[in-house]
Formats: structure tokens, C-alpha cells, sequence
């Protein structure tokens, strides 16, 4: 087989510099050495083409009845040392008068010798066009994945969408067959299967990514590239993988695995390269930019936005499956008065402690989220009586602990408001407003204590009326729609 060279135009060149010394009009090519497969015949004559014998240290030649001439020389081409001969044809020699004296061999060494380092300078200089082309494709990648969070506002941001829009671009730089986004603590798995065709028992898969395998890699924070080869520690585990896989780390504001992006490709196609390494890295770095947006910077809980998201999906399950939800909204008491006191720092380490208290007493697949200022949420699979034991605990954990900021000492206590999830309340926005009103019910009567929502609680209809009348004069106010019957005149100077 033969193999293309650095420029044809150089193999000329060399068989001109050999044609000075050896008289006549030399063809030089290159073909691959295989040592079980004898070359194919490239003389002209038919007949009587004689075995290949030694014509000199690491020369061989051999000819044919028309006086035609063929010598080998083997090379090793390139990083990999690839085995290759370099083939002299020379045309109409007189029998036994080979033109080779020691000018000639000494020009067929040299020639040798310039060829192999031509060859590698030619691999090197084709790793480097690859690896521009590489860094290109990534720039590209990045600016084309800048422009998925750019297509959401804060307000309509939709983690899902931007999520499959990400997988979708995914394929504008890689040629893979299953795309796959874990991230066991947030519920998530999206799959985004290119090729059914090539993934096969893909229940199979799916479970053992998100299990098995989530508890091998959180360990290691690192990429994994799995080529299906010996080498690799694959080889050794439980269970056999038939795929090709580059699995990289999600990660969380600390730094923490919190999941995995995942490409999947059939054994029978390429094997990954250090390149789809990288940009399976940069798309999992853009994964965990999508999962931040709906986090808190300050406690690293969910924001409103994310805790609004898993409302809709908790109404969602209690639609299709009955499920008991119950609501929890706390309110900081005299929080302003709080951060006048310590300052917006101290006030910021209170918030801190709160939510680590939060995660310590209410149960581990529940959902936490600083939703204000100085307001947490939470959303449970319960009943009523079972929120209110787990507030009462948050509020005597938070009053028995002693809170000191710069020598200051002060107590902190909660306003607590409980929703159950009815049918008859399934809208996100008025399950929200009802919640905030029932909270803010308990502050005004003089916070550190709990109330249950009952719509049919006159105190809580008076504060949903209020709340609602305010947002009528602020809406009127804000589309203009107040007419002014009179205005009072009077003077600037009453003396």
C-alpha cells in the first residue's frame, strides 16, 4: 500500500539528487512494509524476475529479463516508527553493471535519512494544524453555548430547555450516539439518544450510569475517557460496559461532583480522542453554569426561581398520583433590625447558619430554597401534622443557639407559615401568595410562632384582601390609570 508523502514534489527532487550519480531517470516511492506479504510486481517484464538479493548494508535489489531494476531500503516513518520501504525503480540497466558505487549509496542513505525526518516534520506540523483546529472548535463551542443562557431571562429561565438545547448543540462538534445528563441529587436525567439503532438494553444503561457508576466517578473528579482497550481499569470492574464513553464531572459552587455528562458512542465507531475529552469538559462546565442559575450565591440553596420549578413538578405528581405535599415559608424576625446591628455581614452569617440548619433537621430529599432576603422555603412529602413537628424543631434548634458576631450577641426567631397542598390549589403562583400571606399573618401578630393555612381563617382572608388591593393601586399606578377629579392648591408660603 502506498502512503502519501509530505510533498511529491520533494520525492522528485530526491530522485534527481540520486539520478547525478547513478545516471539515468530513478523513480522513487514509498509503500508500507509487511513482512508476511511479498511486494507487489512493479517491473515491466513478466518473466524471469529474480529474487530480492543483498546489494549493500540494509539495501536489497532485484530485476527482470529487460535488464529493469528494483531496490528496497526499509524506513521507519514517523512517532510511531511505522515500517515503510522506500522503493528505487531504475529502467534498461545492462545486465550485472548496476550504476552503485559508493557515491550512490551513500546518496541513497542520505535520502533515507532526509525522507524519515521529513515525515516527522510533516506529522508534527499536521498535530499542530489539528490541534488549532481543535482549539478553534472549542472556541466556537463556548461562544455557541454562551448564546443557550442568553436566549432566558432570569424570570423565564427554563433549566430543561436549556439543558436539550446544549445536548442539541453538543452535535454541531461531536459524532456521538447517546447523550446523557446526571445529576442524582436534583432529580435529573436527561437522555438524549442520537442512534437507537446502536445503543442496545438501554434500561440497563441507564441504571448502572446513574447508580453504579455515579458512586465510582464522584469519587474521582476527574474525566473519564473509555476507548474499550486493555489498558483501561475498565476491564476489571462488575459489569461490562459495551461502549465507547467520555464521562465528565458536574460540579457543584464548592467544587463538589454533583453529577455527569456523558457521552456514549457503539464499540465500532472511532475511539474518543483527547479533543472530545475537552469539549465533553467544556460542556459539563456549561451544565453546571445552567444548574448555578437557579442556586442561591449566598447559602448555595435553590433560589425562588429553582424553588418555583419544583413546585410545578411536585403539583405535577400530586395531580398524577395523589401525593401529600405540605409547604413551609420562615421569615427572619426583625431582620433589618439585625443587620443595623452587626451589619450586612453578620447578617449574611446568620443567613448561612440558617440554612445549614435547615439542611441538618429537614429530611434529605426534601427541597430547601432561600426564596427573599430574609425567607426560606421548603417543600416536603408530608402531611401538615409532620411540617409543623419539623418547624417546631427549626425554631427551638435556632433559639437554643447562641449567635455572636464581633462580640455581639443576639437572639434570632422565625415567623413560620405551613401549607398543605389541596386539590382545589394547584397554580403555582396563588399556592405561593397564599403561603407568603399565612407567614406574614404570623409575623404581624407578632412573629416567633407557626401558623397552619385555612382559607377559611378570617385573619388570612383580611391579609390576602390587603396583599391583593395593595397589587391592584401598584398595578394602576403603573399602567397609569388614575384620574385625577381635584387637587387641593395652596401657597408655597403660608405667611
Amino acid at each position: 500500500m502506498e502512503i502519501p508523502f509530505l510533498d511529491t514534489d520533494r520525492l522528485t527532487a530526491y530522485a534527481r539528487m540520486l539520478a547525478c550519480v547513478t545516471g539515468g531517470d530513478p523513480v522513487l516511492k514509498i509503500v508500507l512494509r509487511d513482512e508476511n506479504m511479498e511486494l507487489p510486481r512493479e517491473l515491466p517484464g513478466k518473466n524471469q524476475v529474480s529474487q530480492w538479493q543483498a546489494l549493500a548494508p540494509g539495501l536489497e535489489s532485484r530485476s527482470d529479463e529487460n535488464n529493469n531494476v528494483q531496490i528496497r531500503c526499509g524506513i521507519e516513518l514517523g512517532s510511531e516508527q511505522t515500517p515503510a520501504w522506500l522503493i528505487m525503480n531504475l529502467n534498461n540497466c545492462q545486465a550485472g553493471n548496476l550504476p552503485f558505487g559508493n557515491g550512490a549509496l551513500n546518496a541513497i542513505y542520505l535520502i533515507k535519512k532526509l525522507i524519515m525526518e521529513d515525515f516527522k516534520q510533516r506529522q508534527t506540523l499536521d498535530g499542530m494544524a489539528h490541534e488549532l483546529a481543535i482549539r478553534y472548535e472549542e472556541l466556537n463551542a463556548i461562544y455557541g453555548l454562551e448564546s443557550i443562557t442568553q436566549c432566558f431571562t432570569d424570570d423565564n429561565f427554563d433549566e430543561h430547555k436549556a439543558l436539550r438545547m446544549l445536548c442539541d448543540s453538543c452535535l454541531d462538534y461531536l459524532r456521538v450516539d447517546l447523550i446523557n445528563i446526571i445529576v442524582p441529587s436534583e432529580k435529573l436525567a436527561i437522555t438524549h439518544i442520537v442512534d437507537d439503532a446502536s445503543i442496545r438494553k438501554l434500561d440497563k444503561l441507564q441504571r448502572y450510569l446513574q447508580h453504579e457508576l455515579f458512586r465510582k466517578f464522584q469519587d474521582s473528579n476527574q474525566t473519564w475517557v473509555i476507548n474499550r482497550h486493555e489498558v483501561t481499569d475498565w476491564v476489571g470492574h462488575d459489569f461490562e460496559i459495551p461502549y465507547k464513553m467520555i464521562i465528565s464531572p458536574i460540579t457543584s459552587t464548592d467544587n463538589r461532583v454533583i453529577g455527569m455528562f456523558v457521552l456514549v458512542n457503539n464499540p465500532t465507531r472511532p475511539d474518543f480522542t483527547n479533543s472530545d475529552r475537552k469539549l465533553g469538559d467544556v460542556l459539563a462546565t456549561e451544565t453546571s453554569n445552567i444548574l448555578i442559575r437557579k442556586l442561591d450565591n449566598l447559602t448555595g440553596l435553590l433560589n425562588r426561581h429553582g424553588f418555583e420549578s419544583r413546585l410545578i413538578n411536585a403539583i405535577e405528581n400530586r395531580k398524577n398520583t395523589g401525593q401529600d405535599y405540605c409547604l413551609i415559608n420562615i421569615n427572619v424576625d426583625q431582620f433589618r433590625i439585625i443587620n443595623n446591628t452587626v451589619g450586612f455581614s453578620g447578617g449574611d452569617k446568620l443567613l448561612r447558619e440558617i440554612a445549614q440548619i435547615l439542611q441538618d433537621e429537614i429530611p434529605a430529599m426534601s427541597v430547601i430554597a432561600r426564596t427573599g432576603a430574609d425567607e426560606f422555603s421548603i417543600l416536603l412529602e408530608c402531611k401538615t401534622n409532620h411540617a409543623t413537628v419539623l418547624s417546631e424543631n427549626i425554631m427551638r434548634t435556632l433559639s437554643e443557639r447562641p449567635h455572636i458576631h464581633k462580640k455581639s450577641l443576639f437572639n434570632v426567631n422565625l415567623s413560620i407559615g405551613i401549607l398543605n397542598l389541596q386539590d382545589d390549589m394547584l397554580v403555582p403562583r396563588n399556592v405561593l401568595t397564599a403561603l407568603e400571606i399565612t407567614c406574614k399573618s404570623a409575623k404581624s401578630l407578632g412573629g416567633n410562632r407557626i401558623r397552619v393555612y385555612d382559607p377559611r381563617d378570617s385573619d388570612l382572608i383580611d391579609e390576602r384582601t390587603m396583599l391583593s388591593d395593595a397589587n391592584m393601586i401598584r398595578k394602576a399606578i403603573h399602567k397609569n390609570n388614575f384620574i385625577l377629579f381635584a387637587q387641593e392648591i395652596v401657597p408655597l408660603n403660608h405667611s
